[in-house]
């Protein structure tokens, strides 16, 4: 059992408890000090988030001292940190806070900081003064060391810096001596730039309280608000001097000279990659001050432009989609930076498109499935609900030339189950089709019923090549060859201009739509017959080389 361990002061940061437990002990080596207390060696310990902190709670008495609840959320920046880190590292770093961090099987307490190895413990020389009347002493504030206050929200005053590193293997107490005035303190602060600090101070301060799960809300809610208000391009891409120019107006120069922030490098960051998650605690904050003013309505946004993409666009799924947001570059495939949206379902529904205005996304983006999931819906739909093809791809979104190339594949791992009923089912039907229409050409009997035809591809391929001999010199119908013909040509031009709409590069693009071609591997024997697929695929040829050189210079769309 611990005795005479200090009660925190209001606000006071754990590491500054045990250090005014130190300075009244009489234990004059802080390592034995640490050991004694945590039954570890440490090299440094953590001030913004102790860690092994239930080692010394239970060294206390319950009914005196304050629930772990307590001190986790009033005496450490845990909370702040929270916000601002994936629910893994939160749940790691929380296990480290009760219990301390093992390695090699030996338990580490040391804790972790907030900032760099440049800055110092804040203080308030007003608070300070209060203090010493109040207790005699005074303390180190967690409010203060958050990295985004830089006032007293008390006193109105800009925080001094102690003499004090955040990063220091001390454990030193706040003194008069180590937290004097600085001239710091004498800079000019405009009122409107105080209004704004105190804000920083005031949403930061509820961060640190509470856990807004602000992390995973970012991306998404940030993204959306940049676009509704006009920051980004018809690509999804950060206008950077229009923000630049609209961050300084709002918040003043006065106010980012006070806290050292270049918007214009901020710009340039986001622009280049804007992987928001990984925003520094600065920049997330104001940016959602910017975008809306306080943390509460930031998290709590509706999501209205998002409304016809917040289910899944798979007709047979109802769940709620897992939505995803990045800036694109992709390390020179593309001709410039893109915002993209993306999703996928549980369904197996895959959404890829641009976050840019309404024409480019509807042009720039495409639905996919697992194959194995499509396969499942297909064989499930189409044999035995009897769904048409063409409403079976309205359904899920994508293309009929997909479901034809999908009911002609076998894919690894799924098993189609059949049996003998099936081989005399399928086999009477396509030879009571092939009887009804004698004349008629094999490719129109296949698109007729191509259902029967593609299970027949699959799982009886020899006897289906026996039956269509006779079959292939028949006449084929002008008005099925026009029809075939154009819907493959659109099929090519959509995949060719989505490329281009994604900025992609030449030597892309001639990969990309060479895997096209592949992919539609299965109608090689009724291609010769379509003169104008025929026509774009032989002119797309004779460029792909332009295109893989990079000789071609492809404009921005």
């Amino acid at each position: 059992m611990l005795s005479n361990f200090p009660k925190p002061y209001p606000g006071e940061l754990f590491y500054s408890v045990l250090s005014r437990y130190f300075a009244q002990s009489l234990e004059t080596n802080e390592m034995n000090f640490l050991y004694d207390l945590f039954n570890t060696r440490m090299s440094t310990l953590g001030k913004s988030i102790p860690y092994n902190l239930k080692k010394i709670l239970n060294e206390l008495d319950i009914f005196y001292y304050l629930s772990l609840p307590e001190v986790i959320k009033k005496h450490t920046l845990f909370y702040y940190y929270s916000n601002f880190h994936p629910r893994f590292e939160v749940e790691n770093t929380y296990s480290k806070l009760l219990f301390g961090e093992k390695k090699h099987n030996k338990v580490f307490s040391k804790g972790m900081d907030l900032v760099n190895r440049t800055d110092y413990f804040k203080f308030c020389p007003e608070c300070m003064e209060e203090d010493y009347e109040m207790y005699g002493e005074t303390y180190w504030r967690s409010l203060f060391q958050i990295p985004t206050v830089f006032v007293c929200p008390k006193h109105k005053i800009l925080l001094a810096e102690s003499s004090v590193l955040l990063t220091t293997k001390a454990l030193i107490v706040a003194t008069e001596y180590n937290c004097i005035r600085s001239s710091s303190q004498h800079n000019k602060v405009t009122k409107k730039s105080l209004f704004y600090l105190l804000l920083l101070a005031q949403e930061s301060k509820k961060l640190s309280n509470e856990n807004y799960d602000l992390y995973h809300k970012s991306r998404l809610n940030i993204i959306i608000l940049l676009k509704d208000m006009g920051l980004l391009d018809r690509y999804g891409s950060i206008k950077k001097l229009e923000l630049v120019d609209r961050f300084i107006s709002f918040y003043g120069l006065n106010f980012l000279q006070v806290i050292g922030f270049n918007p214009t490098q901020f710009a340039n960051e986001l622009y280049e990659n804007v992987h928001l998650n990984y925003l520094h605690y600065m920049e997330r904050l104001l940016l959602i001050i910017f975008l809306v003013g306080n943390i509460k309505e930031f998290v709590n946004m509706p999501l209205d432009s998002l409304k016809h993409i917040s289910t899944c666009e798979n007709h047979y799924c109802s769940e709620k989609p897992l939505l995803k947001f990045y800036m694109l570059s992709e390390y020179g495939l593309r001709r410039r930076n893109i915002g993209t949206i993306s999703y996928h379902c549980k369904c197996g529904l895959q959404f890829d498109g641009i976050f840019g205005d309404d024409d480019v996304m509807l042009q720039g983006s495409k639905y996919s499935y697992y194959n194995d999931k499509l396969l499942q819906y297909l064989y499930k739909h189409i044999y035995q609900n009897n769904i048409s093809i063409k409403s079976i791809a309205q359904k899920l979104q994508i293309e009929i030339i997909t479901v034809e190339f999908s009911l002609h594949q076998k894919v690894y791992g799924i098993i189609e189950k059949t049996n003998e009923r099936d081989y005399q089912f399928y086999r009477e039907k396509w030879i009571q089709l092939i009887h009804n229409n004698p004349k008629k050409h094999y490719l129109e009997l296949k698109y007729t019923a191509l259902p029967t035809y593609t299970w027949l591809y699959r799982n009886d391929i020899e006897w289906l090549k026996n039956t269509i001999l006779n079959l292939e010199n028949n006449k084929l119908d002008i008005k099925f060859i026009r029809k075939r013909d154009a819907m493959f040509k659109e099929y090519l031009r959509k995949k060719f201009w989505r490329l281009l709409i994604n900025q992609y590069k030449g030597k892309e693009i001639s990969f990309r739509m060479k895997s096209q071609f592949a992919y539609l591997d299965y109608m090689k024997s009724e291609l010769r017959y379509y003169s104008s697929t025929i026509e774009y695929i032989g002119k797309f040829r004779k460029i792909r080389k332009k295109y893989h050189s990079e000789e071609i210079q492809i404009p921005y769309m």
